[in-house]
């Protein structure tokens, strides 16, 4: 399948748009390095978007950001060119558009490809639509010209629609609907002639119902669920046809709680041995284990009941993940994917751990919130079986951690710099704002004031699912507000320990909050939180 030609400088009004649009960037380029040097403390480094009246402009909805050679790879719409695919050093000369994939405001419309963003060495693939073949498989070294469609798997206007990206074993997997099979497992190597259908689980162009790629040993993952019973359960695939097969049958009824979107319900322990819950048909909550063979696939432990959000975080050589009693109490599970070693984390009575959103791995340990009636949820940190409270934030029974609040679902906690970075807030009138802690309790600090007074900041809905990522120590995370719109902040935990955000990214004129930002930023939070 031949390359696109890249597009042809300086051609008509094209390019006369260009060459002002490059005069545009020079004289801004020359007042940023002729701007005096900004004061510590919160600053504007770009404004990507000033003026601009598009209530739909975000980072990342499609796919989490990732890192490339030093810079971090997101979709955005400035509100102007639609949503395309952005970079950021965490400067604003090294803020920019790769490429206007689909000229004007159509943007890569990659809507329903979530995951669609997967680094292989220098490349990077993502789902993008350059206003012809419909969203398929791209790839990208970051520059413009560096930038081709890898494969049209569905010709034409209509989508392919690539999504559940994973680099594996020096390949990319990704699950695309090509019209003729459904939605399958394929594979490539970056070119058209090595991207092909693993295999065909549901012949024909009823879509398999392949759930999130998470990889093993020599091997990856995947779930189907809500499909006949004779594909649904845990599958294993080395790559080839002959090497995909079913590990594990859904019980009936039954159902998975790995495949809901949260993707760390379904995750790997560090020596590629699988962690995953399943739902029973009496709605317990179990939790299995695989090795990518059929006998080292099997239950080590019921963990819940019902709706049990069992979320599961790695820290050192186990999982951890909230269980629940049969009376209802919550305990937190730890397990290294063995039957003997899957027990629980001694806790005091009446606490309620919380893993998810407000959990990191770091040095082997697990940082998390714990609610106390005396103390409200504050920072905890787990080694192995030992629970240790980090610090009471905010004294008393109030909490400082946002854990009740189940509508802003963009808290999170990240690491970055050896340090972790999570929201909180102290009582002390500064309202939700960014912390870090080095997992002592000297170590632990506010290092950011994004908005004024107890306002909330604007975070986006899918930060709790997918929190920032760190870029050479440092956090890069969207916020929106009212007056300020769309920004891209970068904090650093190691700059100093109390002021440490610096705001590179954009702004939208917009007055409706953008999609997966909360509309109730800056109303107060529940008084049973407060």
């Amino acid at each position: 399948m031949a390359r696109p030609e890249p597009t042809m400088p300086f051609v008509g009004r094209r390019a006369r748009r260009d060459a002002a649009l490059v005069l545009l960037a020079v004289a801004f380029q020359l007042a940023v390095l002729a701007a005096p040097a900004p004061a510590d403390g919160p600053y504007l480094v770009h404004d990507l978007g000033v003026g601009v009246d598009y209530p739909w402009s975000f980072i990342g909805l499609r796919a989490q950001p990732v890192a490339m050679g030093g810079a971090l790879y997101f979709f955005h719409d400035d509100g102007v060119h639609g949503e395309e695919l952005w970079r950021s050093d965490g400067t604003a000369l090294g803020t920019w558009m790769v490429r206007d994939l689909c000229p004007g405001a159509c943007g890569t419309s990659a809507i329903g490809a979530p995951g669609a963003l997967a680094v292989l060495g220098s490349t990077l693939f993502f789902a993008g639509h350059d206003g012809v073949h419909g969203v398929e498989l791209w790839a990208t070294d970051g520059t413009a010209g560096g930038t081709r469609l890898v494969a049209d798997l569905r010709p034409g206007l209509d989508s392919s629609a690539p999504r559940n990206f994973l680099v594996a074993s020096g390949l990319l997997f990704f699950v695309p609907d090509d019209g003729v099979h459904g939605a399958e497992l394929w594979r490539s190597d970056g070119t058209a002639a090595g991207t092909w259908l693993v295999r065909d689980l549901s012949p024909g162009p009823e879509s398999a119902g392949i759930g999130v790629l998470e990889p093993g040993a020599g091997h990856l993952f995947f779930a189907i669920a809500g499909a006949p019973a004779e594909r649904t359960g845990l599958w294993v695939s080395d790559g080839t046809a002959a090497g995909t097969q079913r590990l594990s049958s859904l019980p009936p009824e039954g159902g998975w709680q790995s495949v809901s979107g949260a993707y760390r319900r379904f995750n790997s322990l560090p020596d590629g041995t699988l962690l995953y819950t399943v739902a029973q048909p009496n709605h317990d909550i179990e939790l299995w284990r695989s090795d990518g063979t059929v006998a080292g696939t099997f239950f080590l432990r019921r963990v819940g009941y019902g709706g049990l959000n069992s979320v599961i975080v790695i820290a050192g050589d186990s999982g951890y993940l909230v269980g629940q009693t049969p009376e209802g109490a919550t305990e937190l599970v730890r397990s290294d994917g063995t039957v003997s070693g899957t027990e629980l984390v001694p806790l005091p009575d009446d606490a309620r751990p919380y893993v998810g959103a407000w959990a990191s791995s770091l040095g082997g340990r697990l940082f998390l919130a714990v609610w106390e009636p005396a103390t409200g949820a504050e920072p905890w940190v787990v080694d192995g079986l030992v629970a240790t409270p980090l610090a009471d934030l905010r004294p008393g029974p109030e909490s400082s951690a946002a854990v009740d609040l189940a509508y802003l679902s963009g808290i999170f906690s990240a690491v970055a710099g050896g340090e972790v970075v999570f929201l909180a807030d102290d009582g002390s009138g500064a309202g939700l704002e960014l912390w870090a802690t080095d997992l002592t309790p000297a170590g632990t600090r506010r290092i950011s004031d994004l908005t004024p007074g107890e306002e909330y900041p604007g975070l986006p809905d899918f930060a709790s699912r997918l929190p920032p990522v760190a870029l050479g120590g440092q956090l890069l995370l969207p916020t929106w507000d009212p007056e300020a719109g769309v920004r891209l902040w970068r904090a650093d935990p190691a700059a100093d320990t109390t002021s440490v955000v610096r705001q590179l990214g954009w702004q939208s004129s917009s007055l409706q909050p953008p999609r997966d930002f909360p509309r109730f930023l800056h109303n107060p939070p529940p008084a049973a939180w407060r």
